[in-house]
Order: C-alpha cells, then sequence, then structure tokens
C-alpha cells in the first residue's frame, strides 16, 4: 500500500492518504465542405479509450456528420423577398459516456476490524463484484432543424426536431445478498428520447425613440424506457419498460373512508378517517401490486417568453417562463412536525361532522398510513422569473466625459402568475421547507 494508503497502518490510523489513475486517450478526424455558399457538409469521427472499461472494451469509434441547404443562396429563391434567410439542416451523431469510478472492471479490496483474542486485527475483503465485459454507454441522435428569417428580423427562429437512443447505460443492477454485495456495474437498458424545439424572435418595434423586441422558446419532450436487465421491469428503481425515465409510482387515492363505509374499511384493516385506495387487484391488502404509474416527473412542456423595450432612455425588459405535463412530490407538504403531533392549523382534517375527502382525520401521535398519496401534485406553474428597468441619466452630463451612468432595478423570481399546486408548495423545489429565493437589486451602472 506504501504511503497511498496511510490508515491502512498498525499503529496511527488517523492518518488518510489515496490515489487513483484513470486515463483517457482519443483521436480524432473531422472535414468540411462548402460549396458556393448553398451546400454546407461537416464528417467527423472520434475514437476515445478509456482506462475506466474492461478489457476488449476499452475502445469505441464515435461517428458524426451534419448537412445543411442554404435554400435562399439559390437562384429560385433570388428574386423574392419574404425571407431573408431560410436554410434546411439535418445531423447525426454518437457520444460515449464513460463515467463510472476507477477499478470498477477489478476485484478491489476493503479494510475492515476484526477482533481475535482481545486485540484487534485489520483485514481485507473484496468490495465488490468486478465486471470484465463493462463497456461504453452510447447516445445515437438523429437531428433536423429548419432556420428562417422573415423581412430582415421582423421574425426569425428556427423549429427542431431531435430523437435521441441511448444504449447499454452504466447502471448498478442489484443483486442477490447471497453473493456477498448488493449491486454490480453494468451495461443494461435501453432508453428513448425525442421532442421538438420553436423557437421565435421578434423586432416587432424599431423606431428612433421606440424600440420593443419579443422572443419566446416552446419545447416539447418524449422519453421512455425501452429496454432493461432481462427485459423485465425494475420496480425498486422505479423504472417500468415502455414509460418515461423518471415516474411516480404509488397508490391511487380515492378519497376518505366515512363512517358509513366502516363495515367496508373494515375488510382493509382500516376505519373511518383514513386514507382510502384503488384496491386493484382485490386482494383486500394494498401492496405493491395496487400501485399506478401517476405520471412522469419532468415537465413534457417548458415555454418562455422575453421581452425587451425602449423608450428614449428607459429601457425595461422581462421574462415569463412556465412548466407543464408533470407531478411533483411535495413530501413536506405532510411533514409531521413537534415529536409526531400535526402542527397545520390550516389542513382541513376530516372528522364526523366535516366529512371531507381530502383529508384524513388528525392524528395526535403516529403517521397517517399511506400519507404519501396526500404529497402529489400537479406540477404546472407560470413565474414571471425577471423583471428589469433602468434609466439612463449620462445626457444630463453632457459636459462630463461620461459614456453611461444608469440606474436600475432588478426583481429575480418575483412571483407566479399560476401554479396548480397548494399556496405554501413551491412546484421547483418541492421538497424543501424553503422557497426559491426572490432577490431585488437596486444599482448604478457607470462607465467612463
Amino acid at each position: 500500500m506504501d504511503y497511498h494508503f496511510l490508515q491502512s497502518g498498525i499503529i496511527n490510523r488517523d492518518i488518510w492518504s489515496g490515489y487513483e489513475k484513470t486515463t483517457l486517450l482519443s483521436y480524432m478526424f473531422r472535414t468540411q465542405y462548402e460549396y458556393m455558399g448553398k451546400y454546407l457538409f461537416n464528417f467527423a469521427v472520434r475514437t476515445d479509450g478509456s482506462s475506466r472499461l474492461a478489457e476488449g472494451n476499452k475502445w469505441r469509434t464515435f461517428p458524426s456528420m451534419s448537412m445543411a441547404w442554404v435554400l435562399t443562396e439559390e437562384e429560385f429563391m433570388k428574386n423574392q423577398s419574404l425571407f431573408t434567410v431560410l436554410k434546411l439542416r439535418g445531423s447525426y451523431g454518437e457520444v460515449g459516456n464513460q463515467a463510472i469510478s476507477a477499478y470498477q472492471t477489478l476485484t478491489t479490496l476493503t479494510q475492515g476490524a476484526y477482533s481475535w483474542a482481545g486485540n484487534g486485527i485489520y483485514t481485507w475483503q473484496p468490495s465488490g463484484i468486478a465486471n470484465k465485459r463493462l463497456g461504453w454507454e452510447v447516445s445515437k441522435t438523429w437531428n433536423t432543424g429548419l432556420d428562417f428569417n422573415i423581412l430582415k428580423n421582423k421574425l426569425s427562429g428556427g423549429i427542431e426536431l431531435y430523437s435521441t437512443i441511448n444504449e447499454d447505460l452504466l447502471m448498478q443492477r442489484s443483486i442477490p445478498q447471497s453473493t456477498g454485495f448488493s449491486n454490480i456495474w453494468q451495461n443494461i437498458g435501453k432508453t428513448s428520447n425525442k421532442g421538438v424545439e420553436i423557437s421565435l424572435s421578434s423586432e416587432l418595434i424599431s423606431r428612433k425613440e421606440f424600440k420593443w423586441n419579443i422572443s419566446s422558446m416552446t419545447s416539447r419532450n418524449w422519453n421512455k424506457i425501452i429496454d432493461l436487465a432481462d427485459g423485465k421491469d425494475n420496480r425498486g428503481n422505479r423504472w417500468f419498460i415502455g414509460h418515461p425515465i423518471s415516474v411516480i409510482w404509488d397508490h391511487k387515492k380515492t378519497g376518505i373512508w366515512q363512517i358509513e363505509e366502516a363495515e367496508e374499511a373494515k375488510k382493509y384493516k382500516m376505519e373511518p378517517g383514513e386514507i382510502k385506495l384503488i384496491d386493484r387487484d382485490g386482494d383486500l391488502a394494498f401492496t405493491d401490486n395496487d400501485r399506478f404509474i401517476l405520471g412522469q416527473k419532468e415537465p413534457k412542456w417548458i415555454t418562455s417568453l422575453q421581452n425587451n423595450l425602449k423608450y428614449k432612455n428607459i429601457d425595461f425588459s422581462f421574462n415569463i417562463v412556465g412548466q407543464f405535463g408533470h407531478l411533483i412530490t411535495a413530501s413536506n407538504y405532510t411533514q409531521e412536525w413537534n415529536a409526531d403531533k400535526m402542527m397545520i392549523d390550516a389542513v382541513d382534517w376530516w372528522t364526523p361532522l366535516n366529512p371531507t375527502n381530502d383529508w384524513p382525520r388528525a392524528h395526535t401521535a403516529q403517521s397517517h398510513k399511506f400519507n404519501g398519496t396526500l404529497s402529489i401534485f400537479n406540477g404546472d406553474f407560470i413565474k414571471m422569473q425577471n423583471i428589469s428597468l433602468g434609466y439612463d441619466l449620462s445626457s444630463f452630463f453632457s459636459k462630463v466625459d461620461l459614456k453611461k451612468l444608469r440606474i436600475y432595478f432588478q426583481a429575480s423570481n418575483p412571483f407566479y402568475f399560476y401554479k396548480s399546486c397548494p399556496p405554501d408548495v413551491n412546484p421547483e423545489q418541492p421538497n424543501t421547507m424553503y422557497t426559491i429565493p426572490s432577490s431585488y437589486v437596486m444599482g448604478i451602472n457607470l462607465n467612463f
């Protein structure tokens, strides 16, 4: 071990040291060709070798190519005045991932302690199972797009379609504890990620004293798991073939058991005032077989709208963003505080006189059964992300060698226009007691 593992010493184990070495070697070739500004070609090939991977799988070649056709350079487009730029493009490329810790393809040792005849003895034991076939994770992406500029920046933007297949994912697979270990790194699984992105920008007004520019972006994404180890779902990690990568898999709450349903509730060992679920398999018990894939965690839609206005010496800008089509889990929303005693006064608890179907009865010293179903919400929101207002005073100091004197006010994350979750839940950070901070700044820009 030498000086690279000083904590293995017998006398003084308060000193620590370590050593790790990895190597990545790459070769790359690229060629580009352009013909009369109309046709653009690019081809590249890269070969990478990583010491992190197994013998025989260390090297992988990743090709890529792209093409573009500038239609506005063609003769048949010369006599039109609508499009300033119109370009059609497409590409294909592969990239590799070898982001695992060093020595995963080797059987490494970890130090332990053992008592023998009253004396402490240090031992060494395997820390995991080596995978002698571990190789590259590969992403293969197709992309096509259309870029345009209409009436000299009156309207410009692009439409982009993409499709990515991730193969041989580097993941830790759970293995039986009888092996002496809990998991092993393997190349398992295959995922698909597809989407469309639309971006638009416009100079709505461009006059000497007043300018107004606006830009927007909207994207829609579809992702799903195509294959997993042994072709089976992995419930432990909540991975399900044919469904999005990150999903919420839980029981489905249908209401609260009411007093008139007491006899039916007994069949499930429940009582009035407790959470009522769907018994999916009809076995009068709530197990994993009764769980549903309720929705995905990543937004299906993401959009933004940026406005920039300038009138004489006044400038004003703001940015609005939104996310839609996903679920969030706000575990702190149902957190039991103060030694398991519910302290939330504003909750509409169930009582015999208040037979609500929203919240169960209040417990004083125990957790609610299936209370996780109370913290699942729609994550849609629209918010004001940034606001900026400024005024340039430099014209009042014309006799001074002053290039710019601007006072300004800026606000970040000031408020939400809309959010579908409860008011006291933050849709962007649902699992924290603290909201995303709002900041307000006043300042001066001074340039000589």
